[in-house]
C-alpha cells in the first residue's frame, strides 16, 4: 500500500468515524425525546435509524 493510499483511507475513517459519532449522539437524542412526549423508539431502533441516515452522509462528504 503506497503512503498516498493510506492517506486516503485515513481520510476515509476519519470521516466515518465523525459521522458515526453525530449518529450516535442523534441516536440518544432520539431515544430521550420519548421520555419528553417525543416518540417512542427502542435504543437499538434510534441507532439503526442514526446509522443509516448518517452513513449515506458519510459516503456523500468525499465527494462535496
Amino acid at each position: 500500500m503506497t503512503a498516498a493510499h493510506r492517506q486516503r483511507l485515513v481520510r476515509y475513517l476519519g470521516i466515518w468515524a465523525a459521522w458515526l459519532a453525530v449518529a450516535v449522539v442523534t441516536a440518544f437524542q432520539t431515544y430521550a425525546a420519548g421520555f419528553a412526549g417525543g416518540p417512542k423508539l427502542a435504543l437499538e431502533q434510534a441507532l439503526v435509524n442514526g446509522l443509516i441516515w448518517y452513513s449515506a452522509w458519510a459516503a456523500l462528504t468525499p465527494g462535496v
